[in-house]
């Protein structure tokens, strides 16, 4: 769905559909890392984004194997 507000365009998104594939949280995740890093100035490239998020989840115990061969079988 799209709105007008403030004039400009906004998109809304289904959040819940977003976090529940582990694939697309993850994507979203990497560029909310790279974003917020950018914002303090610091250059983050993509794999440094994904070892963070990799890190971070590997640590907390939920890691998504399934998320790392996905993108490697993706990446061919």
């Amino acid at each position: 769905m799209i709105e007008w507000k403030n004039n400009a365009w906004r998109r809304r998104v289904n959040i819940r559909a977003i976090l529940s594939n582990p694939i697309r949280r993850r994507d979203m995740m990497v560029r909310v890392v790279i974003a917020t890093q950018a914002r303090e100035g610091i250059v983050t490239t993509t794999e440094q984004a994904e070892r963070a998020y990799d890190r971070v989840m590997g640590l907390r115990g939920l890691r998504d194997t399934n998320v790392q061969i996905s993108r490697v079988e993706n990446s061919s």
